[in-house]
């Protein structure tokens, strides 16, 4: 409307105009009120997804030590079993070594004392459920 037929409207006309252009905005005012809340929901999942995105990143890290930390355990077991191994392989041989020396030494003491019905029959593993493993171990019976 020009300001030529708005001087020709009546009071009442221009009120109605007015009231209806009140309405209007505060339609408006509410429409940016919610779009307002809308932009600032985007906003916060945007950062929530950078946190949720740098939060990952960290975990990542945090699983990355940890494997590194249980691999290096796993290392130091298979060592130490090994280490246990070789040492009790090294006590087997001693204690056969050891139990050589007593049956010679038992036998010689035999024959000092004269026992002539003394022989040598091989030991074998199967005798105590092992396998044999070819060695020369003998066990002395007197008869």
């Amino acid at each position: 409307m020009t300001d030529k037929e708005f001087r020709q409207l009546k009071r009442s006309e221009l009120i109605d105009i007015i009231y209806e252009y009140q309405k209007q905005e505060k339609q408006m005012q509410e429409e940016i009120r919610k779009l307002r809340a809308k932009l600032r929901s985007r906003n916060l999942k945007i950062q929530d997804a950078g946190s949720i995105a740098e939060a990952t990143a960290g975990l990542s890290g945090i699983f990355q030590v940890a494997q590194k930390t249980a691999d290096a355990y796993l290392e130091h077991i298979y060592a130490a079993g090994e280490e246990t191994e070789r040492a009790c392989e090294q006590m087997i041989k001693e204690a056969k070594d050891e139990a050589r020396v007593i049956l010679e030494t038992a036998r010689r003491e035999a024959e000092r004392y004269g026992s002539t019905h003394t022989y040598e029959r091989p030991i074998s593993d199967s005798d105590s459920g092992e396998d044999d493993d070819g060695g020369d171990e003998f066990e002395y019976i007197d008869c």
